[in-house]
């Protein structure tokens, strides 16, 4: 596809064919002298600059509203210049408004951001219906919505300060938003934050007083605790494709993933115990990790661009795809025996059947597949652009792999999960 599209940014790896859009911090950084800009942009992730401020008040106060349900002001605040991730010389802080749910969630419900993460709404596809949980002005990036469970969720915040990045939890029932006890005010750039499935730990990875390497921390969410810290990967100027920054804990909170950029141009791939030791010896290239449901059990993509499977946490890795580094982004199906990829090189979508050890690929421009049940996959529109890499066309659609029929649905599969 030509040459890739670089920002020279500190801290800034870009994969155009498959990060959804730049952070407002990227943008305000990137941009200052534009007062509106394009959000069609897909594929970039840039690590700011800025000083850790003092910890503010994040105690969320209600507001009126012309509506029946409640309405939260997510306070903001004030920050001096030198708590600027950007280098806007006045950025406006975010500010969000989030939104009550007077009536139950059910299993099978969407959580997700809009594509440009302005946004975070629920979609009921039975009914077709969505209702929009928080909102916020241009500068807010509302990132990774997660279900806890059928009352709660969780976010990561991305914003043009340093005091505003974090984790947060979102009561559903009454509209409270409030930061994740143990998230740190200091994050020049959170690249990614996951809650234990049990709620009890925290980890966040990203980039602090411009180190060069990831900083990892994992804290008791109850007593904001710091219980390990870490520096992992390189974060620095680099040319070529994307590096994907993850966390992922096993299903009983033991064991954390974490995959991030390695000095030499790829990834490293680390699984950590509860004292943040390593369990196995690092992977060099090693990317996308999947633990595979309940068990010990897990996937990845390898050096190579293969992808690998391991039965437990002392086997060694069985590869059951030899393909390409475009095969990327899986998502396992809940029953666990299928698992779906985004070929971003040829732009469809490709579901591997671990017990047939079968290949089928469905669509033509589509991506991002995201399961919504068993037989019925969510996927987003991509097609080639002008700046040598992929956008976003803006639709989305839910497909039936029984029959390949798909029908329009008003979710972006990117950012999403659903309350099983």
């Amino acid at each position: 596809m030509g040459e890739e599209r670089i920002w020279a940014k500190r801290g800034s790896r870009i994969q155009l064919p498959h990060v959804p859009l730049p952070s407002r911090a990227t943008l305000l950084r990137a941009i200052p002298s534009v007062g509106v800009v394009s959000l069609s942009l897909v594929g970039l992730l840039a690590v700011p600059a800025g000083s850790p401020p003092p910890p503010p008040a994040v105690a969320a106060a209600p507001t009126s509203s012309q509506s029946s349900q409640p309405v939260i002001d997510v306070p903001v605040p004030d920050a001096s210049p030198s708590e600027f991730v950007t280098q806007d010389p006045d950025p406006p802080h975010c500010e969000a408004v989030a939104r009550a749910v007077s009536t139950p969630i059910r299993h099978g419900t969407i959580v997700f951001s809009s594509i440009d993460r302005t946004t975070i709404s629920l979609y009921d596809p039975r009914t077709g219906s969505r209702r929009v949980l928080l909102t916020g002005n241009f500068t807010c990036a509302f990132e990774n919505p997660r279900f806890i469970d059928d009352h709660s969720i969780t976010y990561r915040m991305d914003g043009p300060y340093i005091a505003e990045n974090g984790s947060f939890i979102a009561d559903l029932t009454t509209g409270r938003f409030t930061r994740v006890t143990g998230s740190r005010f200091d994050w020049e750039w959170l690249a990614g934050s996951a809650l234990s499935p049990d709620g009890a730990l925290l980890a966040e990875l990203g980039e602090v007083g411009s180190a060069k390497a990831f900083t990892l921390r994992v804290t008791n969410t109850a007593t904001g605790k710091l219980l390990y810290k870490r520096s992992l990967g390189y974060v620095c100027y680099c040319d070529g494709g994307w590096i994907p920054q993850e966390l992922r804990w096993s299903a009983d909170g033991s064991f954390l993933f974490v995959s991030v950029p390695s000095a030499e141009y790829g990834n490293e791939l680390y699984l950590l115990n509860p004292k943040g030791r390593n369990v196995r010896s690092p992977v060099e290239g090693g990317a996308y990790p999947r633990w595979i449901g309940s068990s010990r059990a897990f996937i990845y993509q390898d050096a190579k661009g293969n992808w690998a499977r391991v039965d437990s946490l002392g086997a060694g890795p069985r590869t059951f795809i030899r393909t390409s580094p475009h095969l990327a982004d899986p998502s396992l199906s809940s029953d666990l025996t299928r698992v779906a990829f985004w070929d971003s090189e040829k732009l469809n979508i490709v579901v591997f059947d671990f017990r047939a050890g079968s290949i089928k690929r469905f669509g033509t421009n589509r991506g991002n597949p995201f399961w919504l049940d068993d037989n019925t996959l969510v996927i987003t529109g991509v097609k080639t652009c002008q700046c040598e890499g992929l956008d976003y066309t803006g639709l989305n659609w839910s497909l039936t792999l029984s029959t390949g029929k798909t029908r329009r649905i008003a979710v972006n599969p990117s950012d999403a999960d659903v309350l099983r």
